[in-house]
């Protein structure tokens, strides 16, 4: 209350010198600029800055509020930016749901470099590069994933070897899975995948080696595993690149009394003997 009383008597004393000042010498100002001239006295114009300072200062306190001062411009574009690409995203994966792919790898690989979480854009759009028929488009796209996210190569590898899978192409599919399995030897899905791709390539052996891994690594349980070796020995059975003889040695002693692989033998075994 007193320091308001004080600022209130300052505020007079200043009010009435300034008063006197006026009264006894009200100045002279004029600016003229070539047939424009603006008089006015000292005091009139001394308040007319003040007021426009104090009205500048107004406007960038207003400005900086509103967040568009120093940066904030840049800001609000940015946002702006990442919002369009969030409903980009939202809509190319709508159209992802309704099978229109041409159109969601469209809008997804747009707002890709605008979102949060770009790999998923891409590898998105790489899957409706795919179902368009667009291989080269496909492939491009995973690139494009792998390079937008530090230590994404991995799971870009998968994702292509899924896709690499449901396309079909199972040798393309293979080469990527077995670099995968450099890297990761002990990963499950990938030692799934590797199990059908053999199965489709017809590479019998190729398991029988890969069973070890599958067994210490608990990928599959017993049963499970079981079955994939006797599916894999009637395999190399069936094949015929190998003489009954000679399988019939390499044959593990836990599978020798399996119904289903010595029926496969004696089958083999009486083709022989009519072919002799």
């Amino acid at each position: 209350m007193k320091r308001v009383a004080l600022l209130l008597a300052a505020a007079l004393v200043l009010g009435g010198l300034l008063g006197v000042l006026v009264a006894r010498d009200p100045g002279y100002v004029l600016v003229s600029y070539r047939d424009v001239a603006v008089e006015s006295s000292l005091w009139v114009a001394l308040a007319a800055v003040i007021l426009l300072y104090l009205l500048l200062r107004l406007v960038g306190v207003i400005v900086s509020r509103l967040g568009v001062g120093r940066g904030g411009l840049r800001n609000w574009r940015e946002r702006r930016r990442h919002r369009a690409a969030r409903d980009q995203t939202i809509r190319g994966l709508l159209q992802m749901a309704e099978g229109h792919w041409e159109e969601a790898r469209r809008l997804l690989e747009k707002a890709a470099p605008e979102v949060e979480a770009p790999l998923i854009n891409y590898l998105n759009a790489a899957r409706a590069a795919q179902e368009a028929g667009d291989a080269a488009g496909r492939d491009r796209l995973l690139r494009a994933a792998e390079a937008s996210t530090p230590g994404a190569r991995f799971a870009v590898g998968l994702a292509q070897a899924e896709l690499q899978r449901d396309q079909g192409q199972w040798e393309a599919c293979l080469a990527t899975l077995l670099q995968l399995y450099r890297q990761a030897p002990r990963h499950g899905r990938v030692l799934r995948m590797l199990v059908d791709c053999y199965r489709q390539l017809e590479d019998w052996q190729a398991i029988l080696e890969l069973t070890d891994a599958l067994h210490k690594h608990h990928v599959l349980e017993a049963d499970a595993l079981a079955a994939l070796r006797i599916e894999a020995w009637r395999g190399r059975l069936d094949q015929g690149r190998e003489s009954a003889a000679d399988l019939l040695d390499a044959l593990p002693r836990e599978l020798r009394h399996e119904p289903a692989v010595v029926s496969r033998f004696a089958e083999r075994l009486a083709a022989s003997d009519a072919a002799a």
